[in-house]
């Protein structure tokens, strides 16, 4: 599918948009976002290519409970100011509660803002973990949930912060992510690829 061109977003989810899926989508070149969500719950939103709008993504007022993964943002960037993946400021209730993780987020001029609340941008440790920032300057000498355990892991041993509270990426990908989805196992919860 394309979203693409428009002078505003390239896909938009207002009021009441509850456990859509959102998938297989280039959204380009938009004069605002690529994909933005407002007043909308439980969206899945995956495998989507954003790049060269104003900026990639938005989960906005009262965009609550939503899954952003395996999407790549790229380039977007309104005069210095783009972000790839956004919580913005609201003067009503920023969204909530949204998951966010193994993305791409490249090259964007800002990677990205979450004016929310508990967010969480990583799975836990062996879970799939976080996302991939091409400006994470940190460097992966250990491994394990608390990073302490000698040997890498593909993580950084530092969290990747997001602005402008205390919200972060606790295991950003050392290098870009071009591996598939990878399947859990019910019994175990470990990941595994096909």
């Amino acid at each position: 599918n394309n979203a693409s061109s428009n002078t505003m977003q390239g896909i938009f989810f207002n009021s009441d948009s509850h456990y859509n899926n959102i998938s297989h989508n280039l959204c380009g070149w938009n004069g605002d976002h690529g994909i933005s969500i407002s007043a909308s719950d439980y969206n899945r939103f995956w495998s989507n290519n954003i790049s060269h709008n104003d900026h990639g993504s938005a989960l906005g007022t009262y965009a609550d409970y939503n899954t952003v993964w395996l999407n790549t943002f790229y380039a977007n960037s309104n005069g210095g100011g783009g972000y790839g993946i956004r919580v913005p400021p609201s003067g009503l209730t920023p969204g909530s509660n949204n998951l966010i993780y193994w993305n791409n987020v490249l090259f964007n001029d800002r990677a990205a803002e979450d004016h929310g609340v508990n967010n969480q941008w990583n799975k836990p440790y062996g879970f799939g973990c976080g996302n991939y920032w091409s400006d994470y300057g940190g460097v992966d000498s250990f491994s394990g949930p608390l990073q302490n355990i000698a040997g890498p892991d593909g993580f950084g041993d530092t969290a990747y912060p997001i602005q402008p509270y205390s919200a972060q990426d606790n295991y950003p990908w050392m290098q870009r992510i071009t591996k598939a989805m990878p399947v859990e196992n019910s019994d175990t919860g470990e990941l595994f690829f096909d």
